[in-house]
């Protein structure tokens, strides 16, 4: 085992940047992890590209959280955003994109980009529309990518 020294670089800003995405059903091919990295120039998305989720700047959370399952450890998985403003097209879109199972590449502020789930454990979507009662109140979607996956995140190199 190696050791766990400082961290590396001088920032550490919380928070995700962007959120990308592409649907399994466009067939990607991810290669085997080494160290648990993963070369994304060797990433290829089949039929498909990666789509940038547009949110909400300050509002791109991930939570990985390890859990005991009776078929062994598994990651429970969520990254939450806010999509501004509740529109009938972005409904449309959400609502398509809900039943989707999906990989998602995040890159945080530290420019830092992780990948979650894969053919077998994709990352699925749901989504809420938020109207509130006070005129200062946010007016828009939460939206939710989710998994359970049987790893933690790689991390793209």
């Amino acid at each position: 085992m190696a050791d766990i020294n400082e961290s590396i670089g001088n920032q550490n800003l919380g928070g995700g940047n962007t959120v990308e995405f592409t649907s399994i059903l466009n067939n990607p091919s991810i290669p085997e992890d080494n160290d648990h990295k993963v070369t994304e120039a060797n990433i290829t998305l089949g039929s498909g590209q990666w789509n940038t989720f547009y949110a909400t700047p300050g509002s791109i959370n991930v939570d990985v959280s390890e859990k005991e399952s009776d078929a062994g450890t598994v990651w429970e998985t969520t990254i939450k955003l806010r999509y501004p403003k509740d529109q009938a097209a972005a409904t449309h879109t959400f609502l398509q994109m809900k039943n989707e199972p999906q990989i998602i590449k995040v890159t945080d502020n530290n420019l830092q980009k992780t990948l979650f789930g894969n053919k077998n454990t994709p990352m699925r979507m749901r989504f809420r529309i938020l109207r509130p009662g006070e005129v200062a109140g946010y007016n828009g979607y939460e939206v939710e990518f989710y998994g359970t996956l049987l790893y933690p995140p790689y991390y793209l190199v």
